[in-house]
């Protein structure tokens, strides 16, 4: 059976007058973990705004490891201060004269680092604190896997600092290697039966939603759920099948057999993990749904078949 067009939401209907650039009340904004992935792409968006003066926190190991980012950044006006997450002063000191930090810190930083950088922001006198949701709702999601990101947004809640958190679903660059499809040779394999609804958001567009929402008054301690689109399986496959010109081979794993597998899982797996995430929208979490009324009329996001044109045209 054909599967409805994905569809476009910005998760808003009462339209609210457009906001620019210079009217944030924000100067200056820091990124935690913004020499990659989805930290990366913030740091562009904020530098190509050039309403903010932006910084990079690093940890003195990427100093090291990323030499090539951190002189890409330096290169274009951004500064780069290094403090080991461990070291509250340090910390504090990076954090002065910063109002909006925005971590985007990896999983194995989510609980200790994100909480070390949010009392440091405390006493630094930072305004607002943007942490790593970018994700499944975990309002709603009550996975074991989730439970860093609860104790951090409820810690944040009761701190003394702003906040907005971003609920942003699947990341669409990222989702078909995650899931371990291969799209040169044209197969994918999907849990539960491809017509269940999930949201997507495009890092692109992730980072374009976070930087309108620093000069949008209603922002201040709300949660956003964004969108590139709302899709199935089923969509993604078709979109595909378009561009490589030929039908996939699409293999399907029932939710039950993968649930029992999970349950029998000894350890944290990146196999485990996998299937977790994979496993939310047949679980029917998939659709990240509003919990505030913002709407940003000026993005326009990054569409499926946009999204599967640039890659196959890169393979």
């Amino acid at each position: 059976m054909a599967t409805a067009p994905p569809k476009t939401s910005q998760f808003s209907h009462t339209k609210h007058p457009k906001t620019k650039s210079n009217m944030s009340q924000f100067k200056t904004v820091l990124v935690a973990g913004g020499t990659g992935g989805l930290g990366a792409f913030i740091v562009d968006e904020l530098v190509a705004n050039g309403s903010y003066t932006v910084k990079i926190l690093a940890r003195p190991s990427s100093e090291a490891n990323k030499p090539a980012a951190i002189e890409k950044y330096k290169a274009i006006g951004v500064e780069v201060v290094a403090a080991d997450y461990n070291d509250h002063a340090a910390l504090v000191k990076a954090l002065k004269g910063v109002d909006v930090v925005t971590s985007t810190v990896g999983a194995e930083g989510l609980s200790d680092s994100q909480l070390a950088l949010i009392k440091a922001s405390e006493e630094a006198g930072v305004k607002r604190f943007i942490p790593s949701e970018f994700g499944s709702d975990t309002n709603k999601v009550k996975f074991p896997l989730f439970a860093h990101k609860v104790q951090v947004a409820d810690y944040l809640r009761n701190s003394n600092l702003e906040y907005t958190l971003f609920f942003t679903g699947f990341f669409t660059d990222t989702l078909t290697d995650f899931a371990g499809w291969d799209l040169k040779n044209g197969k994918a394999v999907i849990i539960g039966t491809g017509d269940e609804q999930f949201t997507s958001t495009h890092r692109k567009d992730i980072a374009k939603f976070v930087v309108a929402s620093l000069s949008n008054p209603k922002s201040r301690n709300t949660v956003h759920g964004t969108a590139s689109f709302v899709s199935t399986w089923k969509d993604w496959i078709a979109a595909a099948e378009k561009q490589l010109g030929r039908k996939f081979e699409v293999t399907y794993r029932d939710l039950p057999t993968v649930e029992a597998e999970l349950a029998a899982t000894k350890g944290i797996t990146y196999e485990f993990v996998r299937d977790t995430i994979l496993s939310i929208p047949a679980k029917g979490f998939g659709v990240i749904e509003k919990e505030v009324t913002i709407e940003y009329p000026d993005i326009k996001t990054i569409t499926l078949e946009e999204y599967f044109q640039d890659r196959y045209s890169k393979a």
